[in-house]
């Protein structure tokens, strides 16, 4: 059959999304009720005078959503999933506000793309946990089963090496930085702190910990000019102040200091799933596991926050106190921990993370094509991994301006900050989630932000 869809070849909008999107709505209005044949990719690309390659890359998206099925040799089918008994599934997180009549478009950062949650394997995950009965006595450190399945996820994803008996389930990202914060509090010292995601955990070490905002180049954040006081680290290396990952030699620098002072380095990895580029090896697999070291990672972050399912793991030298942790860990529900542990150690997370991967790339490939060409008005690092992008303004915008002016016009962006983590007022810095954004949602909202920081550079 010839599909009553079109492409535009002068659309900048690439000619697979086209097609994907047009046979979705073809999906979505009943035209093609499930079981109905599509055309072949040979087929379909001379019906739109494109490539092969664009008609399967079209299909592979369409699979990936779990919109049609395809098989060598037996054709190419939609499919619509079988309903199935009513389970908890978590809410996507809301892309879109409302302010009075106006519908805001929200660039704060944290929240991954939830339209290919893979609710059948979710589904199936969930009623597996469901065939046995909680255990009695809850584990503080969470369920052997998901701590087991964790340690080999990041070894395999990450180069992470650990074992389980090293890693803590805890329940969100707040809860975990609670948890490595009274593991610092228990040793002297002030905390050296910096970089995107720090903002996402600072809050759990406010009161415990003493905090020292370190300055930043284009390396990294810096190990030189730190007060005496200070003794421990906690970095993300992949995601520094600037936008761009920490230089091998910086990270080099570091683990040099975290010896010398004989303290704790942290590394918050939130969002080690997502890579544009291999960056350097994390600060864990080029020596710190070795020294007292934590690592604190996310499995919600990669499927849905709403999980709240995230980790610590603990170099051996810390080792795992049961009697302190006890008090500072926080576990969630042993049965969503097994629904995930199913999730994990079938390989559905690993996966999801596979086919999330092509749609964030996209969505970063916008992001570079709008704010990447900004000149004097605005700079955009390169991104090696992670969700959010860094925007550095010039020293002669004031940030906190833009973000009214933007927030006047219907795009919420995070309050700016100065690159070293301090709240003055300028030079700032723009920290924006995008990748939860539909796709013309980001175009407009990158648009808007293009342009109110051109008019503020120009005035």
């Amino acid at each position: 059959m010839n599909l009553p869809i079109s492409v535009d070849p002068r659309s900048p909008r690439p000619l697979r999304d086209q097609i994907a999107d047009g046979i979705r709505a073809l999906i979505r209005d009943g035209v093609l009720p499930a079981g109905a044949r599509l055309p072949s990719t040979r087929t379909l690309a001379a019906s739109l005078e494109v490539s092969r390659s664009v008609a399967v890359a079209a299909y592979e998206r369409l699979a990936a959503a779990g919109h049609i099925r395809t098989g060598r040799g037996s054709g190419t089918y939609v499919i619509r999933p079988s309903p199935e008994a009513d389970v908890p599934v978590p809410a996507p997180a809301p892309a879109r506000r409302t302010v009075g009549a106006q519908r805001v478009i929200d660039f704060t950062p944290g929240r991954p793309g939830t339209e290919h949650f893979p609710l059948p394997a979710w589904r199936a995950a969930w009623r597996r946990a469901g065939h046995r009965p909680p255990p009695y006595a809850q584990d503080p450190l969470g369920e052997a089963d998901l701590r087991r399945a964790v340690a080999a996820y990041v070894r395999d994803s990450r180069g992470v090496v650990c074992e389980a008996d090293q890693v803590v389930i805890s329940a969100g990202t707040q809860a975990a930085a609670r948890c490595a914060a009274h593991v610092i509090a228990a040793h002297d010292g002030g905390l050296a702190c910096g970089g995107p995601t720090w903002g996402e955990i600072r809050g759990a070490f406010g009161g415990p910990v003493a905090l020292s905002p370190a300055a930043a180049d284009a390396d990294g954040l810096l190990a030189t000019g730190l007060p005496d006081s200070v003794r421990h680290l906690a970095v993300d290396p992949d995601h520094q102040p600037l936008g761009a990952p920490m230089s091998a030699a910086r990270r080099r620098q570091w683990l040099a200091w975290a010896r010398h002072s004989g303290g704790i380095l942290l590394e918050h990895d939130l969002y080690g799933d997502f890579r544009y580029e291999a960056p350097p090896p994390s600060l864990w697999s080029m020596g710190a596991r070795n020294a007292p070291a934590m690592y604190l990672g996310s499995l919600s972050r990669l499927l849905d926050p709403a999980l709240q399912v995230d980790y610590v793991i603990l170099s051996a030298s810390l080792g795992v106190r049961r009697s302190f942790l006890q008090h500072v860990n926080e576990p969630p529900p042993p049965i969503v921990q097994q629904a995930v542990h199913h999730l994990v150690d079938e390989g559905h997370l690993a996966r999801h993370g596979r086919r999330m991967a092509p749609l964030y790339r996209h969505k970063h490939d916008a992001v570079r094509r709008v704010l990447g060409g900004l000149g004097d008005a605005g700079r955009l690092p390169p991104t090696a991994a992670g969700l959010p992008a860094v925007l550095v303004l010039p020293t002669t915008v004031c940030g906190r301006s833009v973000a009214r002016e933007l927030w006047r016009r219907g795009v919420l962006v995070p309050p700016p900050g100065r690159p070293d983590g301090t709240t003055a007022p300028s030079p700032t810095r723009l920290v924006l989630g995008y990748t939860h954004l539909p796709a013309p949602d980001l175009e407009r909202g990158l648009s808007l932000i293009a342009r109110v920081v051109t008019e503020a550079a120009s005035s």
